[in-house]
């Protein structure tokens, strides 16, 4: 009884300091982004990863930047080797898109 309290009270600790951001609804690929403009999505570089991505409005990823730094520096971590670079291939957490391999 003692473990599931424990496990309970876990999950629930770890969710609450989790990331808890807008959801976003994103274009399913590249092409399709043309399409979300036209109903007034708007492009800008996402904030972590610098790749250029549509957003429902620049409001929108204002509301997604309010995060503690703790939070800030998990995020960057999760697209980031140890000596800091950008790894292709990973999921960005503040766009949710796959980061693009350089050419």
């Amino acid at each position: 009884m003692l473990k599931k309290l424990l496990t309970i009270s876990a999950a629930f600790i770890i969710t609450t300091t989790a990331i808890c951001m807008q959801p976003l609804d994103y274009p399913i690929d590249a092409q399709q982004e043309h399409i979300y403009e036209a109903m007034g999505w708007v492009r800008i570089n996402c904030p972590n990863c610098h790749e250029s991505r549509v957003w429902p409005s620049r409001e929108f990823v204002l509301n997604r930047m309010q995060m503690t730094a703790e939070e800030e520096q998990r995020m960057i971590q999760a697209i980031t080797d140890y000596t800091g670079e950008i790894v292709p291939g990973r999921l960005c957490p503040f766009c949710d898109r796959e980061l693009p391999e350089v050419e």
